[in-house]
């Protein structure tokens, strides 16, 4: 396969519930961080970035299982790299 029809495909994930590690307060005050109680939300995404540039991304709140990912090729990957008469490499 030629190098201009490389599709890069990328998952991960991030919460939304991250807690600060160092803080900022003008100089002999010392920082204080304040920290939520609650849980944050569990994000993943999908993103395919084609070797022209062009990107098709995809988020939700779950897990990715094989079910998420055949979704996300058929539905948004397939139909935009089509266009660009591309084919993904596997």
């Amino acid at each position: 396969m030629p190098d201009e029809e490389a599709i890069f495909l990328d998952e991960r994930g991030a919460n939304r519930h991250t807690n600060p590690k160092h803080g900022w307060d003008p100089r002999g005050v010392r920082p204080t961080i304040t920290i939520q109680n609650r849980r944050g939300a569990n994000l993943r995404g999908v993103v395919a970035i084609c070797a022209d540039g062009h990107v098709v991304a995809w988020a939700f709140d779950q897990a990715v299982d094989g079910v998420k990912l055949q979704s996300f090729f058929e539905n948004d990957l397939f139909p935009e790299i089509e266009t660009g008469n591309r084919r993904l490499g596997c």
